[in-house]
């Protein structure tokens, strides 16, 4: 189960132009517009990805609303004869679908993503398809040119055994909006004991800190790797 925080639960088919894409929506149990996180996991279906479960977990016990999605052409999604191609337009329709309800509050929209999941998500950005409160970003997968054109603030969440630590600590430092965060022992998956529970933890309390307009950003100690 993806949820087990007392919350509304809807499964939708959203059309995006022709296209069917499934959806999962989560929002806590209040009597006013919530903030809410568009999680992008990637390939295959969100029901399937144990990270994706304890995010929302996590999330819904901030009292932050969740919309999970497939793909086209992944999971529970129809496929789009373009395939990869039309996967920030998947996004797109998404957020504009998150957005315009009203059980939302439009102005604390955020974003997590993962894997390969992270550069449809930074394509989507750069493009100006979406325009999330807040980023947080879990080994991500990230193209040569890093952050360029992102603004939103963002957190990078890295294992100290990820092979691409070094290039992560590089796009991150010649970013403005980004900031990166160390597990120590971790690998890419986070499989080791308490690992993937910390990884959801700093991505909830970044996106929370983000949609509250903190002054002051989470900070956490790092070992094996962070700065």
């Amino acid at each position: 189960m993806l949820a087990t925080h007392e919350s509304q639960r809807l499964n939708e088919t959203l059309d995006r132009g022709g296209v069917s894409l499934r959806m999962r929506f989560l929002l806590p149990a209040a009597d006013r517009p919530s903030p809410c996180v568009i999680i992008s996991h990637g390939l295959g279906s969100a029901d399937d990805s144990m990270p994706t479960a304890l995010l929302c977990h996590r999330l819904l016990e901030e009292d932050i609303g969740v919309v999970l999605f497939d793909l086209n052409g992944q999971g529970e999604s129809a496929p789009d004869k373009r395939g990869e191609e039309a996967y920030v337009e998947d996004v797109e329709a998404v957020s504009h679908w998150t957005t315009n309800r009203e059980d939302v509050d439009e102005e604390r929209v955020g974003i997590a993503a993962l894997g390969p999941g992270v550069g449809i998500v930074l394509r989507a950005v750069r493009h100006g398809l979406v325009r999330p409160r807040v980023l947080a970003l879990i080994s991500p997968d990230l193209e040569p040119c890093g952050f360029v054109a992102i603004g939103a603030p963002t957190l990078v969440i890295a294992g100290s055994k990820d092979p691409a630590l070094e290039t992560l600590k590089t796009l991150v430092a010649r970013s403005e909006c980004a900031t990166l965060t160390v597990l120590a022992g971790a690998d890419p998956s986070f499989e080791e004991p308490g690992a993937l529970e910390a990884c959801a933890g700093r991505a909830v309390d970044w996106l929370d800190a983000g949609f509250a307009g903190a002054a002051g950003w989470p900070e956490w100690q790092d070992e094996g790797g962070g700065d």
